[in-house]
């Protein structure tokens, strides 16, 4: 009896290792899945910021010129002299917000409410546009339309107009943002909604790359940019990405009071 329970045990206790072992080795796999796919988003991201680095004419004088102008679909900024902030606008819109039959109301208080919090989020999923820039809030409903109902699902379509903040980068503005990657190539920084913000090495004036566990780019004067780090920098070009929903910057530190905060 003694010899079958301690049988069980050790078999129990096996199962238990390899389930650990199992569990280890699906772990290390996914994270080395991971870092593959992300090494190879970073090398893309790379690849593209160069491309717009090289159309924007980067590695030429960048103050030599004080007029914007435009090479293919990318705006490049030719550095004026102005600081500005980014640039908000107010737009009037026109969608079509989809209510389910659940959430119609007799007396049109639910249904003006519903309306609102589904437009939110199909503003918020279709995060920008190339004509707008990044949607911040919606500000005003200003009419409603006659619903319709579609036949298949019994969803009702209503036309609406409404009145939303958008905030969309301008070339050769200053804004500030924080260090989120560092490569021995550049940073990339995040700004209010961009992600996709490039300092190239080039742009950096006098930074130099250090390496380590804790990789920073080091002036002269000791000023760093490392993780999480506020930099304020200047918008050389930029380009917008359809697929993303998104735009890319490229941005230089080549100017007066500009680098690590």
């Amino acid at each position: 009896m003694h010899f079958v329970v301690i049988i069980s045990l050790l078999n129990v206790m096996i199962q238990i290792l390899y389930t650990d072992l199992f569990l280890n080795f699906a772990i290390q796999e996914s994270l080395r899945q991971f870092e593959a796919l992300e090494h190879k988003a970073i090398q893309e991201s790379l690849r593209q910021f160069e491309a717009l680095e090289h159309k924007a004419g980067a590695d030429s004088s960048l103050s030599a010129a004080a007029s914007a102008f435009a090479v293919g679909s990318i705006a490049v900024a030719a550095l004026p002299l102005r600081i500005t902030n980014m640039v908000f606008l107010e737009v009037e819109m026109a969608w079509n917000v989809v209510i389910l039959p659940e959430q119609l109301d007799a007396n049109g208080l639910l249904l003006h409410k519903a309306i609102i919090l589904r437009l939110m989020d199909d503003i918020a999923n279709r995060k920008a546009s190339k004509e707008h820039g990044y949607y911040v809030a919606v500000t005003t409903l200003n009419s409603i339309g006659e619903g319709k109902v579609r036949e298949l699902s019994g969803d009702v379509l209503f036309p609406v107009i409404f009145s939303c903040i958008t905030q969309k980068p301008a070339k050769g503005e200053i804004l500030v943002g924080t260090v989120d990657k560092i490569l021995k190539q550049g940073v990339f920084l995040k700004s209010g909604p961009i992600s996709s913000i490039f300092l190239s090495e080039k742009m950096m004036r006098d930074y130099k790359y250090v390496g380590g566990e804790n990789p920073m780019f080091l002036n002269d004067k000791h000023a760093k940019l490392e993780k999480d780090t506020m930099v304020r920098f200047k918008v050389l070009g930029f380009k917008w990405l359809e697929s993303d929903r998104e735009f890319q910057i490229l941005a230089t530190l080549a100017g007066d009071f500009l680098g690590s905060l």
